[in-house]
């Protein structure tokens, strides 16, 4: 049962990376380096550091980002408003119309 579920976390891993090697590879190296930590911490419980847990630190870490992030449209979105000159650069492209309503409304 334990394994299922890491193989399981390996695959949604992979697939929310969005299918990039890179992307992968880097939340892998990054969840090794958590599991580290754990083991280092966790000195006296003899845990193994290349276990399973390792594609579901991995999930978390990409899930995480993810959340964080503006998201594909939103990148478009202001890439079409600095090639249309409405801004200097990406950065000052601001979401119109969301979020609070205006006082005035």
């Amino acid at each position: 049962m334990r394994r299922a579920f890491f193989v399981l976390a390996a695959l949604l891993a992979l697939l929310y990376s969005g299918l990039s090697p890179q992307v992968f590879a880097a939340a892998l190296i990054l969840a090794f380096g958590v599991r580290l930590a754990y083991v280092l911490l966790r000195r006296r419980a003899r845990r193994p550091l290349l276990s399973g847990w390792i594609f579901v630190i991995a999930l978390g870490l990409l899930l995480t980002a993810a959340a964080g992030s503006h998201g594909r449209h939103m990148r478009r979105a202001n890439a079409a408003a600095v090639r249309q000159r409405v801004v200097a650069n990406g950065s000052e492209a601001r979401l119109v119309g969301h979020g609070r309503r205006a006082a005035s409304a």
